[in-house]
């Protein structure tokens, strides 16, 4: 996770791949697989075709929309939906570190400070990966 220093292996993961979600040549957003076994063993056989496939029909999906504004809009929120989804999976990564938390807890922890303060949990996320302690982000909704 880019320096967070997140332990995988830790928390199961050992071995993880994105497979982009395509429209035409451009990526909107990804189908994300962790495993339990390196992504590359000579034990496991992987169906990367089948999963890519998957990642390919969201893309149809995504651009069979009636008009172009709707298909617009659809891809807007499928590139806003992965990148909220990645600063919350990291955050919740620097929180477990830094606190000595599983990944559960820590993804727990960044909901519950966004719903005591009124934050989106990608607000609060993006605090935290901005480097601001979690106490000082769970503060910024006491008025008291």
């Amino acid at each position: 996770m880019g320096g967070v220093g997140f332990d995988a292996a830790a928390h199961g993961i050992s071995g993880i791949r994105a497979f982009p979600i395509r429209q035409g040549a451009e990526a909107v957003g990804a189908v994300v697989v962790g495993t339990s076994l390196p992504w590359i063993n000579e034990n496991v056989e992987r169906d990367t075709m089948g999963i890519q496939v998957l990642g390919d029909l969201v893309g149809v999906a995504l651009s069979l929309a009636a008009d172009e504004p709707t298909r617009a809009r659809l891809s807007t929120e499928v590139r806003a939906r992965t990148e909220s989804v990645a600063s919350v999976e990291q955050a919740a990564g620097v929180v477990a570190e830094r606190h000595g938390l599983t990944v559960d807890v820590a993804t727990d922890m960044l909901h519950g400070i966004s719903f005591r303060t009124g934050s989106s949990v990608t607000e609060v996320s993006l605090r935290v990966l901005g480097g601001e302690p979690i106490a000082v982000v769970a503060e910024a909704g006491d008025t008291d």
